[in-house]
């Protein structure tokens, strides 16, 4: 039995929280700021501390830490001040915490919170402890605007018994948390050294993947793994990851996903384990408008009730949600309900005593929704598990991209127009901005030089409602940046509902559009203009983005070095290119694996028909082939099969054809998806699959939509799958500059634009007719290219290729 004593971890940011939390949610004076702004403010003060008292003895993040001992557990508090200066001449010593605010003038003391103090004295004990000869240290707290950057601060001498007392008090208000947490994680470790691995069965392939996650946990690494349909991804990524917890030192496991479906999958894992013996505590973490409660309000901490006196009615809330193993959002949302407090941060909260979250992609990588409790620092290291990591790449370019739309100011305009003559000015100039976008649109011609006269025209990608550039557009960013500095003086004070609505939503989208310029905007950005349908003036829309072309390098600057990670997806090939866009051309911290089909091969049976032409041009020639084809290989057989196309546009060609061919046959019947698709006609569209025999089931669709991937139809409710195409995206100027940027990084261009992408959704649409060891079915391939040498080389392992000319083509149905 495991008998050493838990290791319970605590920064002095959380004990501070923890303890001297009080009041309503976001102070006036900080509401307006994000973490981004934040770390981006503190960087500009410590240089301008640097200034003021010189370079060698400024010191910033400074680690201080202690380690105290109880009976049953050890408790380890750490954190990095600030700063810390120390000053040689004088043995002077003076912490400083900084703190960032969004008003332009305020006295100090209506600044100052009880965790901001508390913070700040308890790094001046933990200051005293590792420096025996230091005396009567100076503590400050510096307020620093946001908005003109003036800093507000008030200091006093702290002594080395002032915080003692203040430490041991802060200790003995932690110490019952700190025993039922304790208490936990000594009752957690020793369920861990005892929990055998959940099922009676070890898949083929499940263990090398568990000794390979475990691996990459012990060293830290980032392990991206393609495993196929059937290993049992989730619980081979959990299973290790949770016998490594004890080790983690304070550390999560956060298990992020695209899809509910998904989650449900993870959660199901937990509870097996837990049937065998497992104690550990986990969340489902949802979205903040599904957790909303008080919908008919704009989420404003000023008027929502559910934010007013939060903190005075968390711990009982909190008390209740301590009785659950496994939290789920409806217990959120029961629980706010009952205490009358806001369900979003209260299952933020929550989460601070569970080991297990489970969440979206975006509460880890987004620069705007990812957890600032627990990445904006990095106090520990993370275990990081991304199920179905293929939809990463896309993903993670919206994530750190950013747009600024004419309608979004135009919907803010008639507040801005009227709050002051600052916003009224600089508001203005920017619909002048848009204006003059859209005159150029109106002649053809560049525009973007036009409105930013350091852009030349030869800069400047040209197309049908399209500009592009690489160059910064500084005119924008100096009248957006203007108009955010008036708007956030203004919001801080501004009593009128229905306008601070109107102004939060202008700001934050603004807010972000600055943000990524100035942290995030490099090579891998291009500036995107577009025009669309009218406004409500009825003027055209111009849109202005800020598109990233490849995030890899911002989600290696999350992981590397920080925390552990394991990207994994039954679709991760090529794997140079997943690779490549999830790490970036670094990759010395990260490895690969793929791992064979635990399927026996012979059960899918893969046909290319290779005198098949579906490019663009070639279309209209091919389509009556098609449809006879599919036609001719199902006669006669009352399954259900599935045919795939790369857009909707060829899919109803082709429709249009099948549709004429079988209308006087009772037997065969044709289902289509439509684009705009709602959840209960896609329930219906996947409910007609659960019936066979009676009919041929045809159900067409597109690759890469809700049907292509995440779908799981076992055994006879689906017998094959079509697949018309190589799934090549669309081509546009936007793809084009693509595959010049990769060109320019990978030396290929086309590959990582265009046939990749492509590839990866053919895959997803084959992985959807094997689901187990018990299912057997076949693809077709549709496209002379398949035979390609270059696609030869992108096969699976575990296929087993015949190819055929279309009217040669047989389908084993006795091996079936």
């Amino acid at each position: 039995m495991y008998m050493e004593k838990a290791l319970h971890k605590i920064s002095v940011r959380a004990l501070s929280e923890r303890i001297y939390r009080s009041g309503s949610l976001l102070g006036a004076g900080y509401g307006g700021v994000s973490g981004l702004d934040g770390t981006r403010m503190h960087q500009r003060v410590f240089r301008d501390i640097k200034n003021e008292y010189g370079e060698d003895c400024v010191f910033s993040e400074y680690s201080l830490g202690t380690t105290l001992e109880y009976e049953l557990f050890t408790i380890q508090i750490s954190g990095r001040a600030d700063c810390i200066i120390e000053d040689s001449n004088t043995s002077s010593v003076n912490i400083i915490e900084i703190k960032t605010h969004n008003r332009v003038a305020e006295k100090v003391e209506s600044l100052i919170l009880p965790t901001h103090e508390a913070q700040v004295k308890i790094y001046a004990h933990l200051y005293y402890l590792s420096h025996a000869e230091a005396e009567d240290i100076t503590i400050t707290l510096r307020y620093v605007s946001f908005l003109n950057y003036q800093f507000l601060e008030k200091s006093r001498i702290f002594t080395r018994d002032e915080a003692s007392e203040f430490f041991d008090n802060t200790m003995a208000l932690y110490l019952n948390e700190a025993t039922r947490i304790s208490n936990y994680e000594n009752a957690r470790n020793e369920s861990i050294a005892a929990m055998k691995f959940p099922y009676t069965v070890v898949r083929s392939g499940q263990k090398d993947f568990m000794k390979a996650v475990l691996s990459s946990l012990k060293h830290k690494e980032t392990l991206i793994a393609e495993a196929p349909t059937g290993i049992g991804k989730t619980i081979s990524t959990l299973y290790p990851s949770i016998k490594w917890l004890p080790s983690a030192e304070g550390g999560k496991i956060f298990y992020a996903t695209a899809k509910l479906a998904t989650r449900e999958v993870a959660d199901k894992a937990l509870i097996d384990m837990r049937n065998r013996g497992l104690v550990i505590k986990s969340i489902q973490l949802a979205p903040k408008e599904q957790m909303c409660t008080a919908k008919e309000e704009f989420c404003d901490s000023r008027f929502c009730p559910f934010a007013d006196g939060y903190y005075s009615r968390l711990n009982a809330a909190l008390e209740e949600l301590h009785g659950l193993d496994a939290i789920y959002p409806e217990d959120i949302r029961r629980v706010a309900e009952k205490h009358r407090i806001c369900a979003h941060e209260l299952q933020l909260d929550a989460s601070n005593f569970c080991d297990v979250i489970i969440c979206d992609y975006n509460h880890i990588f987004h620069p705007r929704i990812r957890l600032q409790r627990y990445f904006a620092v990095n106090e520990f290291c993370h275990t990081i598990l991304i199920d179905e990591a293929h939809n990463m790449i896309s993903r993670s370019r919206d994530m750190f991209s950013a747009t600024l739309s004419r309608s979004t100011l135009l919907t803010a305009l008639p507040v801005l127009s009227t709050i002051s003559q600052k916003t009224e000015k600089y508001s203005h100039q920017l619909v002048d901005y848009f204006t003059l976008l859209d005159y150029a649109f109106e002649k053809d011609s560049a525009g973007l030089n036009m409105a930013e006269p350091a852009i030349k025209e030869s800069e400047v990608v040209i197309g049908e409602d399209f500009r592009a550039t690489r160059t910064v557009p500084k005119n924008l960013y100096q009248l957006l940046w203007a108009l955010c500095f008036h708007i956030a003086n203004i919001l801080a004070d501004l009593e009128d509902r229905e306008k601070r609505r109107i102004l939060t939503e202008f700001y934050f989208e603004a807010r972000f559009f600055l943000t990524i310029i100035e942290l995030y905007f490099d090579n891998a950005y291009i500036i995107e203009v577009t025009r669309s349908g009218a406004c409500s003036n009825g003027q055209y829309d111009i849109s202005i983005t800020l598109d990233c072309l490849d995030a890899s390098d911002k989600l290696a600057n999350i992981l590397k070095d920080n925390h552990n990670a394991v990207f994994f997806s039954a679709t991760m090939s090529p794997a140079q290119y997943y690779r490549s866009m999830i790490v970036g051309k670094e990759t010395t911290f990260s490895r690969m694996i793929q791992l064979p089909s635990p399927f026996p091969p012979e059960n899918l049976q893969v046909l290319i028909l290779k005198d098949i032409k579906t490019t663009y041009q070639e279309r209209n020639f091919t389509c009556d082939m098609i449809a006879r084809t599919i036609l001719r290989m199902i006669s006669g057989h009352k399954e259900n099969f599935m045919v795939f196309f790369p857009s909707f546009a060829y899919m109803e060609m082709i429709y249009s054809r099948l549709s004429k061919a079988t209308q006087q046959d009772p037997d065969i019947e044709l289902m289509i998806q439509t684009q705009g698709m709602g959840a209960e006609d896609k329930k219906h569209y996947l409910d007609r699959f659960n019936r066979h025999g009676d009919k041929t089931l045809l159900g067409l669709a597109v690759l890469g939509g809700h049907f292509g991937e995440g779908i799981d139809l076992v055994g006879d409710r689906l017998k094959g799958a079509f697949i018309v195409g190589v799934g090549l995206p669309q081509i546009s100027k936007e793809r084009e500059i693509l595959s010049q940027y990769f060109q320019n990084k990978f030396g290929d261009g086309f590959s990582f634009a265009y046939k990749f992408p492509g590839w990866e959704k053919v895959l997803q649409a084959a992985g959807r007719v094997i689901r187990d060891e018990n299912d057997k079915g076949f693809i077709v391939l549709m496209d002379e290219r398949y035979s390609r040498e270059d696609y030869r080389l992108l096969w699976p392992e575990h296929w087993r290729v015949a190819e055929y000319l279309s009217d040669e083509a047989e389908i084993f149905w006795d091996d079936l």
